[in-house]
């Protein structure tokens, strides 16, 4: 989850770790058509099992995104951290 990058740092440092870490987003362009479709086809199975009230409102959402997809008018940047742990000592 979102805490999980935070997480592993805290417990790598208390490890005595040195922890280094540099942003790495990952930037889909509309050529990315079959990775983009894989990814929000994911979230919204996630979205739909933490939501299932909301299920329609969530399959109503991917149609729309797989339309932009579809017609080259889609660009995700997902968030991410990249990060390295070396021992110290």
């Amino acid at each position: 989850g979102p805490g999980a990058w935070a997480a592993a740092v805290r417990s790598f440092t208390d490890a005595g770790y040195l922890v280094e870490s540099a942003s790495s987003d990952w930037v889909l362009k509309p050529a990315d058509r079959a990775f983009q479709r894989q990814l929000i086809e994911g979230w919204a199975r996630a979205a739909a099992e933490i939501a299932p009230e909301r299920t329609a409102l969530v399959d109503d959402w991917l149609r729309r995104r797989q339309i932009h997809v579809d017609a080259g008018r889609s660009r995700i940047i997902v968030g991410h951290r990249d990060m390295a742990a070396r021992l110290l000592g």
